[in-house]
């Protein structure tokens, strides 16, 4: 639903999928950074270590923010940009990093570029069919999910 609602705020991204599929694993990278399902995960410190001059203790929590390092401009250029050309994109923290990497990352990576080949095959015209004010997401400070997407379409001729 994030990366479709990605598609329609950026219309020419839209038509650059259509034109050439190739450019849909580069897309499903960029929506994974900029639209991580998952912002960040509790972790305990296994030693007392400093963060940018902030002492934190061993055997703390801390809540990692994957949303914000998927955003960081020391990582990704003009990192609010979608941009299906990013030579990085796949160094997001949307499925973590290390022995914390998400097994299912490969699944869910297949199952976007499946449906994201099959929505543009048969769909066109694809509109919102709310204001996008009116869209919401569901409370969490793990997760990121639209309550909903209602959209307006045509089946493909």
């Amino acid at each position: 639903a994030s990366g479709l609602l990605l598609l329609l705020r950026h219309p020419e991204a839209m038509e650059a999928l259509r034109k050439d599929q190739g450019l849909i694993k580069p897309f499903i990278e960029e929506t994974l950074r900029l639209e991580a399902p998952t912002q960040g995960l509790l972790r305990r410190t296994t030693r007392e270590t400093n963060l940018l001059g902030v002492r934190i203790p061993k055997d703390r929590m801390v809540h990692l923010r994957f949303g914000a390092a998927n955003r960081d401009p020391a990582v990704f250029a003009h990192p609010e940009r979608l941009d299906l050309n990013r030579r990085n994109a796949g160094s997001h923290m949307a499925f973590s990093q290390g022995e914390h990497h998400c097994l299912g990352a490969p699944l869910a990576r297949q199952e976007m570029k499946l449906a994201f080949e099959m929505l543009l095959d048969r769909w066109s015209d694809i509109q919102l069919d709310v204001a996008e004010e009116e869209l919401s997401y569901l409370p969490s400070l793990t997760l990121r999910a639209l309550r909903t997407l209602p959209l307006r379409f045509r089946p493909r001729d």
